[in-house]
């Protein structure tokens, strides 16, 4: 089983925290955990607004990294400041906030504060925009606080541009026309322009106030003193004197990357404060601002540190960190069971924890609460030395979309392999059972957007894995390589200071080492596993080991080295660099000919394509191929190819092959040269030798000389090729030789003369000789030769070329056609060829076009001049009939437009595009639906164009046109109107989905219906632009359809985003394609859907939303049963159709389910039973055994659930009764042996056969024989722990039944059989020392006291006797003989001896 099939992440988690997270969770604020950082801005917060003191007066600056917390912490003040006093007073008393407590609610006893929220700056040019963007979503807060009361104030910078606009002495109608503003693009006419400014639209008031600087004009001088005055009057006039408006603006990183350094955030920060003119502090006006940014070193860079730090001086400066506690917590909080699955998951915590219980003290600085033990436990499977570098990680190493928090939540990361989703989707226990700290490696260091802020010691170890990854084939080895350079990178980082271990203060930080890569992998590799990945990653040079004197190792990256000798690498270099080589078409010296032979400030350099080769056959023959396939490839290109010679002798001898291959050439453009200054041997040995030592000297380190040998090396190419590109040079073109050629000055101006100029007539550098007017062309080149507008002086060489033939000031082709004189030509063959192609039908394709004109006589290529000539020749087409067709969309024939046009063509960017000409109802009607449905004229230039667009707005309204129809006809001013409403709504979904031929007529229609009703007009644009009321409207037709829908979807918890979806699931057209009576049919269907799924989330009481969210819970648990369902479908009880149905339900997508109409009948009331006898599997277990007539005990029934493992509903009956009967028959044995140890205790007093024999001094086996002894050797292994055979075990006990302990109880029977075994003469000696010796015994080394094992230790047994016997004895037999014996008694006592032991009689012999 996968992780993910025990846990998820509670949906509660955000990834990114900003106002849509706060929609979904409301109390999302009161979940955040204070850290020093929300309390120093607390505490900021209280020295501005109490005014404590005048110079801290001033407003906040939030900055840090990616994923610090910087728009939650935003949230929060914004809460604080706008939420009643009574809401935030426990988030107050935290005690972490208790010390504020009393000043922050002293701040809000104050009045009410107006609380402004913006996010996102990109789009902000200027200071003066900036204000603007504050002015607009002030009174938008205004209105929402204050509605009709609201005071908005007399002289603010909006009103200045409405007085602007109204200002009868600026001539609005001409500046509409000025293309410099571009008015024209953006707005049908003036009207529209000044109406945008009148509704207060933050662009067009720019654009107002950009034309008034122009001109000029005093509307807008003093900006920031008007914006001041504008703040100071809305504050009085809604009284927030004592309050203030707090201005939060998140995402304000835009605008200081692109405006830079701005005067008006130093004014504003602290416009809060001043003082008056004897110096006493004074409130100017209570407005303070919070601007939340993201510290980007790139951008900081740019704007310069001393600039940012002199802003930043004028605010609070409030630095927000990751901070690894609140961290912690919070994924800690994120990690939750699936449902269902809460014991199973506990289980394989344990294990987890079990793996790394002996080394938790090396975890200590994860020690942050009292148990450490539940903190890792909460965070499984994350692995503790992965959580101790996290946070660190994400703050020095994170990107924008790569934080901590992203690390654990986003999906998309799951999809490129990375991150917390992918892991436990991809790992289980028994496979890689941690998230080791080699994930983070995957990935914040993989993409290579996030690594152009890294250091240079972080970048080098990215680059060293990039190098040497794919020496690595074994997947573990590859987890400790990855984990190993993560440290390396990491630690490396001299502000990195916060990874100790508590047990090692003294040593400092943990550092990129052997020990610590052990930590990284505890619980999941062995220390030697890692030791031998280390060897062999030293061994083939993709670690080094640094050994240090404690026994631990440093991590490093590996280095290389070169000693070879000069004349080894010098025949290296001589077989590298050949002739051949030389003269490639990357060659050393091929390139110093081919930069040198063509002077590069000439015009026409941009078409001469050149290559230098040897004499060689093989190198003539693979650079002229190069040439020719170079000209086939570009049409407008003149060939040049170089030969050299390696001796003087070479250059007569060598012209007849000259004239053969230029005589041999069909291109007509391609030039045979040949020079006749040789490159000798002797010139590339000197190259070579200088080549090699400067190679030499650069692996040895030494910089300086390397640097040496490669300015001589080229010097040597330098000194031959400059002489030989100025001495005679024989060239030759077709079947013409160029006699005479000095230099490669002469040969350039034969060449522009007889061959360029020749094939191209109509060149354009017969016209425009500056080569900086042939650089690559742009939209505003163009734009100059369509509009005469003329923007740089680039520009300005070809305008004075057109202006000396006269053709600069002629609009139309015939003009141009008809000049002459000079080289006016050039411009009147381009006229006569656009006027030939212009006349010859409605559809040009620029593909065909532009290959055309880099044909002769033309040879057009990119380039400025090219663009500006197609620009004068193509004036007559701006706002003429051509429309210009991209291959998706029609684009109006505007300038720029055309420029765009004319400039992607000269990019080769235009095919499938063309020129095309295209009702005057259409042109009307055009306008109505530009108006509704806010299409710019590039939007609505042909029919199609505009349903296209129209379309679209619909799906990014993301309601169905026809909603219209359901709007109160209260809207539209009554009933009459309401009726016209719909008409024209049935007549553009008409229009729309063309469903008449006869399209002329729709249009007519609607145009009829419009007439004399412009107010009309206006509103249905209001109220389409309005997607608040459109989508009340389709909630309003949804649920007048079908009546249950609405209290359904409430039950579900459901936005308006998931009925939505849920109804897409029926309709998989866009919502640009919904038809009203499709949407009703699928309405039944989709209450149906919602039924079952409220019955199942009240049976189940899952959190679920949707159908497929029902699935899952109930797959995530019938995917994982102790108890199969075909075992429980056996049972005697009435909940089980309701259990097979939803078992049928968690397989079946809802399409294909059958007889949905009964399903909630079945489910209700039953299908919580099953649920809940599910969620209790080993009451399930025990209700099969007591169908079964099983009998188990509590502790057996633990034994048997817990020794099942987890398995599908469908698991086979009969697999799982084998299953079990295996299980019962191990508890009939653990019954069994329970049972034969109860008897032997019964009948023997003893707890176990060794106390027996150690009690009775004699080993057990000694007292019984044959089978007996068998069962008594069973009963003793299954004391001693051992498993035994179930035969032998059933011979044991009726063994013990059947009355076989009886001689234990003989105390005669025993000592006899004791003496039988060591010997009878034994006897006496244990009849008078018998406690002495037993003691003995038992206390040699070779029997010990375990008595049991005497068995077969007689020998030891009597050789103790023995021993103990002779020495106790001996001398009272000494005294007895000589003391007490007669003579006599001794007499028949040594003859009994002798009886007894004849091989005495030696000794009475001798």
């Amino acid at each position: 089983m996968k992780y993910n099939n025990y846990i998820e992440l509670s949906a509660n988690y955000e990834s990114v925290v900003d106002l849509d997270a706060e929609e979904r969770n409301p109390n999302l604020w009161q979940e955040y955990i204070v850290h020093d950082d929300m309390k120093n801005a607390v505490d900021a917060v209280c020295q501005t607004m109490l005014w404590e003191d005048n110079d801290k007066r001033r407003s906040f600056w939030i900055h840090g990294a990616y994923g610090t917390g910087k728009s939650y912490a935003a949230i929060v003040l914004k809460h604080l400041f706008e939420d009643s006093v009574s809401n935030i007073e426990s988030f107050m008393s935290r005690p972490s906030l208790a010390e504020y407590k009393k000043r922050f609610i002293k701040i809000r006893e104050k009045g009410d504060f107006l609380v402004v929220w913006k996010s996102g700056a990109t789009d902000i040019k200027s200071g003066t925009h900036l204000m603007m963007e504050m002015e607009v979503k002030i009174k938008v807060k205004l209105k929402e606080k204050f509605g009709d009361k609201a005071y908005y104030g007399t002289s603010s910078l909006i009103n200045a541009a409405k007085d602007a606009i109204n200002d009868q002495s600026i001539n609005w109608n001409y500046l509409f026309t000025d293309i410099q503003y571009g008015l024209s693009d953006q707005y049908s006419d003036f009207a529209e322009f000044q109406q945008a400014v009148l509704d207060g639209d933050s662009d067009a008031i720019h654009l107002v106030k950009r034309i008034c600087d122009d001109n000029k004009r005093t509307m807008f001088t003093g900006v920031v003193d008007r914006f001041e005055e504008w703040i100071k009057d809305i504050i009085a006039g809604n009284g927030l004197q004592e309050t203030g408006i707090v201005f939060i603006w998140d995402e304000f990183t835009g605008f200081l990357r692109d405006c830079g350094d701005d005067n008006v955030l130093q004014r504003l920060s602290e416009f809060c404060k001043s003082v008056d003119k004897d110096g006493k502090a004074k409130p100017n006006a209570p407005f303070f601002m919070a601007l939340i940014v993201h510290r980007d070193p790139t951008w900081v860079s740019e704007l310069g540190d001393e600039t940012y730090e002199r802003i930043l001086h004028r605010y609070h400066e409030l630095k927000f960190h990751i901070t690894e506690s609140a961290a912690y917590d919070l994924i800690g909080d994120s990690i939750i069971p699936r449902p269902g699955m809460a014991p199973q998951w506990e289980e394989v915590k344990k294990d987890l924890m079990k793996s790394i219980a002996k080394y938790k003290t090396e975890f200590d600085n994860l020690d942050q609460s009292i148990n450490i033990n539940e903190r890792l436990a909460k965070l499984c499977p994350i692995h503790p030395m992965t959580l101790a570098m996290l946070a660190t990680v994400a703050e020095h190493f994170g990107a924008s979309q790569r934080t901590l928090f992203r690390f654990m939540k986003d999906r998309a990361e799951s999809s490129e392999g990375v991150g917390f989703i992918h892991y436990i989707e991809n790992n289980e226990l028994d496979k890689w059972q941690w998230l080791t700290a080699d994930f983070l490696w995957d990935y914040f260091f993989t993409r290579a957007s996030d690594m152009r802020n890294f250091s240079a010691e972080a970048r080098k170890v990215i680059q060293h894995f990039q190098n040497k990854a794919g020496s690595i084939s074994d997947e573990y080895a590859l987890h400790v390589f990855k984990a190993a350079l993560l440290l390396i990178a990491v630690m490396s980082g001299s502000n990195i200071s916060n990874l100790y271990s508590k047990q090692s203060r003294s040593s400092g930080k943990i550092g990129a080492t052997r020990n610590t890569l052990y930590k990284c992998f505890r619980g999941q590799l062995e220390q030697a596993t890692i030791d031998d990945y280390l060897v062999s990653f030293k061994e083939i040079g993709l670690l080094s080991l640094g050994e240090q004197p404690n026994g631990d190792a440093r991590l490093e990256l590996p280095y290389t080295g070169s000693t070879d000798t000069f004349d080894v690498r010098l025949e290296m270099t001589q077989k590298k660099y050949t002739r051949y080589a030389l003269f490639t078409e990357k060659g050393i010296f091929s390139k110093a000919l081919e930069n040198g032979m063509w002077d590069a400030t000439r015009a026409t350099a941009g078409r001469i394509y050149i290559s230098a080769c040897s004499s060689e056959t093989s190198s003539l023959t693979a650079r002229i191929g190069e040439v020719k396939k170079e000209l086939q490839k570009f049409p407008y290109k003149i060939g040049i190819l170089v030969v050299t010679v390696s001796e003087a002798s070479e250059y007569t001898s060598f012209q007849s092959k000259i004239k053969q291959l230029a005589s041999e050439d069909d291109s007509k453009r391609l030039v045979v040269a040949m020079l006749r200054e040789p490159c000798t041997v002797d010139i590339i040995d000197r190259w070579h030798k200088a080549i090699t030592h400067k190679e030499l000297c650069a692996e040895e380190g030494k910089s300086g000389d390397a640097s040496k040998y490669e300015t001589e090396a080229s010097m040597i190419v330098a000194t031959w090729a400059g002489p030989a590109v100025d001495s005679q040079i024989y060239a030759c073109y077709g079947d013409i030789q160029f006699t005479g050629v000095y230099g490669k000055s002469d040969l350039m101006k034969r060449i522009e003369k007889d061959v360029l100029y020749t094939v191209f007539p109509a060149a354009p550098e017969r016209l425009v000789t500056v080569n900086t007017a042939y650089k690559k062309c742009t939209d505003k080149v163009v734009l100059a030769g369509l509009t005469k507008n003329v923007s740089n002086a680039q520009v300005n060489n070809i305008v004075n070329a057109l202006k000396a033939i006269g053709a600069w000031d002629i609009d139309d082709l015939d003009g141009l056609k008809n000049l002459s004189g000079g080289n006016a030509d050039v411009i009147s063959a381009l006229a006569s060829y656009f006027q030939q192609e212009f006349a010859q039908g409605a559809k040009i394709p620029l593909d065909l076009l532009w290959a055309k004109l880099q044909q002769p006589p033309f040879g057009y290529y990119n380039s400025m001049t090219v663009g500006c000539f197609i620009g004068l020749a193509m004036r007559s087409l701006v706002n003429g009939s051509f429309n210009w067709f991209d291959g998706i969309n029609t684009l109006p024939p505007t300038a720029g437009n055309l420029a765009s046009m004319v400039n992607n063509m000269l990019d080769g960017k235009t095919i499938n595009h063309n020129l095309s000409s295209g009702s005057a109802i259409w042109q009307k009607f055009k306008q109505y639906i530009q108006k509704l449905f806010g299409l710019s004229n590039q939007e609505a230039v042909s029919d199609a164009e505009a349903r296209k667009f129209i379309k679209q707005t619909i799906t990014r309204n993301g309601v169905p046109i026809w909603a219209l129809k359901y709007i109160s006809s209260d809207k539209f001013g009554g009933d009459e109107f309401k009726t016209v409403v719909v008409k024209i709504t049935d007549l553009l979904c008409s229009f729309i989905y063309e469903t008449t031929e006869d399209q002329e007529t729709i249009m007519a229609e609607v145009l009829t219906q419009f007439n004399g009703r412009g107010q009309l007009r206006q509103t249905m644009t209001a109220v389409l632009a309005d997607k608040t009321a459109m989508l009340s409207a389709f909630k309003q037709f949804m649920f007048a359809n079908v009546n249950e829908i609405e209290g359904l979807s409430q039950n579900l918890d459901l936005t308006d985003k998931d009925i939505f979806d849920a109804l897409r699931n029926y309709l998989q057209d866009s919502i640009s394609a919904w038809r009203e009576e499709q949407v009703s049919e699928k309405l039944v269907e989709l209450a149906q859907e919602f039924k079952v799924i409220v019955t199942i989330k009240s049976e189940i009481g899952a959190s679920i939303k949707t159908y497929r969210a029902a699935q899952t819970a109930l797959n995530n648990v019938f995917e994982h049963m102790k108890v199969p369902g075909t075992v429980i479908e056996t049972l005697p009880v009435s909940w089980i159709p309701a259990l097979k149905l939803l078992r049928g339900i968690s397989k079946t997508a809802w399409s294909d389910l059958s007889d949905k109409g009964s399903i909630v009948m079945t489910l209700e009331g039953s299908a919580k039973t099953a649920w809940e006898n599910l969620s209790q599997p080993k009451l399930l277990l025990e209700a099969v055994f007591n169908d079964r007539r099983v009998t188990v005990t509590e502790d057996e029934l633990e034994e048997i659930y817990t020794a099942l493992k987890q398995q599908t509903y469908e698991t086979p009956v009969t697999a799982f009764d084998a299953k079990l009967s295996g299980l019962l028959d191990n508890v009939q044995y653990t019954r069994d042996s329970k049972k034969a140890k109860k008897l032997w205790q019964d009948i023997s007093g003893t707890a176990s056969i060794r106390e027996w024999c150690k009690n009775t001094s004699i080993p057990i086996a000694w007292v019984f024989e044959g089978a007996n002894i068998a069962a008594i050797r069973t009963i003793n292994d299954l004391q001693d722990g051992r498993t035994v055979e179930k035969d032998a075990l059933s011979r044991a006990i009726a063994f013990l039944n059947g009355n076989g302990l009886a001689e234990l109880e003989d105390t005669a029977y025993i000592t006899n059989r004791f003496f039988a075994h060591i010997g009878e003469n034994y006897r006496p000696a244990f009849n008078t020392d018998r406690k002495i010796l037993i003691e003995r015994l038992k206390t040699n080394s070779k029997l010990t006291s375990d008595v049991y094992s005497w068995e077969s230790k007689i020998p030891e047994i009597r050789e103790v006797l023995d021993s103990y016997l002779q020495k106790t004895y001996q001398e009272e037999a000494k005294k007895r003989v000589g003391l007490k014996m007669s003579e006599k008694e001794l007499r028949d006592a040594v003859l009994q001896l002798l009886e007894k032991n004849p091989e005495l009689y030696s000794y009475f012999l001798n």
